[in-house]
C-alpha cells in the first residue's frame, strides 16, 4: 500500500509479509528497498537518502548485519534523527544459532546484541522484536510521534479499562492526572450509573446511556480530555465499530475523532473490531488514527515511542569532557586514563597496578 514509510530490508520475504499488516494498521510505503548483502548500496547510504526525501516521514529497517565498521550506518541514523524522522529497526540474528544463519543468508557480521542496542539507543532509533511490533510501532510513530506517556483511558467496558491500565503502566506509561476543570466536565458527561474512578481516569462508559446507546459520548469525553495539559495521549478501548444499531452515531463519532486527530491531538484506539471492515473503523484508519485489536499491542507501541528518559549518562559525559585535556594530545598515566573511561560510563578491564603510562 502507498504511504510515507521507507522500508529498507535485507530480506524480500520480510517486506512482502508486512504488506497486509501495514494495510490493516493504516500505513503504507513510500519505497521498499532490498539491499541483500549490501555489496554495493548499503543501509547507511539509504538512511541518509531517505532522511532528505520529502515523501518519507519515517524509516523501517530490517537488518541482519553490516559490512565494515558500521560508521556509515550510524551516520545515516544521525541524518534521520536530525531530520526529525523516526527510524524503527527490527534486528535479526540475536541468538547464536540465528547469527550463524545470517552468515549463510547475507554474509554479514551479526555482532553482539548489546552493541546493536547501544548504537540504536544512542541514535534515537526504536528497536522492535517482530514484524507485527514493527508495523504497530511505525503506525504510532507516524500518527502520535514521541510523547510523554501520560495516558487518559476511555473505554466502554470495565475489563477493557482494567487491562488498559495494566498494560500501559507495565510499558512505562502513567495514568494522567486530570485538572479539576476536566474532572468536573467529565462528571457532567458520564452517565449516572457509570463507575467513577478516583481522579476520573479511566472513564468507563458501559452502563445505560453509555457508548452502546450514544457513541458520540466517546468523542465528547475524548475532546474534553484532549484540552487538558496533563494528558499526552488518549487511549480508547472496547467495541467501537461493533454497534450496528447506532451506526450513524458511530460514524459521527469517528468524524469527530478524526477532527481531533487532525488538530494535533494524540489518540490511539483499541477495538475488538479493529481488523473488520466496519465503516467507523475504516474511517479512523483512513484518516491516520491507529486502531489495533488488543490493548497490549497499543501499550507496546506507545511504550516504544516514549520520549527518552533523562539519565546521568549526559552528566557523566560532561564531566569527562570537562576533565579530559582537549587542547593538545597528552600522554596520561594508566590510572588517570581508566578514571576518564569510568566517568564516561565505560568499564575498563581489570589491570594490575603499575607505574608509568
Amino acid at each position: 500500500p502507498p504511504g510515507s514509510v521507507a522500508m529498507l530490508s535485507q530480506s524480500g520475504n520480510v517486506v512482502v509479509g508486512m504488506y497486509e499488516q501495514a494495510r490493516l494498521a493504516g500505513i503504507g510505503f513510500s519505497a521498499c528497498v532490498g539491499v541483500g548483502n549490501q555489496v554495493d548500496v548499503g543501509l547507511g547510504e539509504l538512511l541518509a537518502y531517505f532522511a532528505s526525501d520529502p515523501g518519507s516521514d519515517a524509516v523501517a529497517v530490517y537488518v541482519e548485519g553490516l559490512r565494515g565498521s558500521g560508521a556509515e550506518f550510524r551516520a545515516g541514523l544521525a541524518a534521520c534523527r536530525a531530520a526529525g524522522k523516526p527510524v524503527v529497526v527490527l534486528k535479526a540474528g540475536r541468538s547464536i544459532h540465528a547469527a550463524s544463519a545470517v552468515a549463510t543468508h547475507t554474509g554479514a557480521l551479526a555482532s553482539d546484541e548489546r552493541v546493536w542496542h547501544a548504537v540504536l539507543a544512542d541514535a534515537g532509533a526504536i528497536q522492535v522484536g517482530s514484524t507485527q511490533d514493527l508495523v504497530d510501532t511505525l503506525a504510532v510513530a507516524c500518527s502520535v510521534g514521541r510523547h510523554g506517556g501520560r495516558a487518559m483511558v476511555i473505554t466502554d467496558g470495565g475489563g477493557d479499562s482494567v487491562m488498559a491500565i495494566d498494560w500501559l503502566t507495565a510499558g512505562g506509561l502513567s495514568m494522567a492526572t486530570l485538572s479539576a476543570t476536566t474532572r468536573a466536565g467529565l462528571d457532567e458527561l458520564i452517565p449516572a450509573d457509570a463507575p467513577r474512578a478516583e481522579g476520573r481516569n479511566p472513564v468507563t462508559l458501559d452502563t445505560a446511556g453509555g457508548v452502546e446507546d450514544d457513541p458520540m459520548l466517546l468523542a465528547r469525553c475524548a475532546r474534553l480530555a484532549a484540552e487538558d495539559d496533563g494528558v499526552d495521549v488518549i487511549v480508547t478501548g472496547g467495541l467501537f465499530g461493533g454497534y450496528p444499531k447506532v451506526l450513524d452515531s458511530e460514524l459521527a463519532c469517528a468524524a469527530d475523532l478524526v477532527k481531533l486527530h487532525r488538530s494535533g491531538r494524540r489518540l490511539v484506539m483499541q477495538s475488538a473490531f479493529a481488523l473488520s471492515d466496519a465503516e467507523p473503523v475504516l474511517a479512523l484508519r483512513q484518516a491516520g488514527i491507529v486502531v489495533l485489536p488488543t490493548v497490549d499491542r497499543v501499550a507496546t507501541a506507545l511504550s516504544r515511542t516514549l520520549l527518552p528518559a533523562r539519565s546521568d549518562d549526559g552528566a557523566r559525559a560532561a564531566t569527562a569532557d570537562h576533565a579530559a585535556p582537549a587542547a593538545r594530545p597528552v600522554v596520561l598515566p594508566v590510572a588517570d586514563s581508566f578514571e576518564l573511561l569510568r566517568k564516561s560510563g565505560i568499564s575498563p578491564p581489570p589491570s594490575p597496578a603499575r607505574q608509568g603510562t
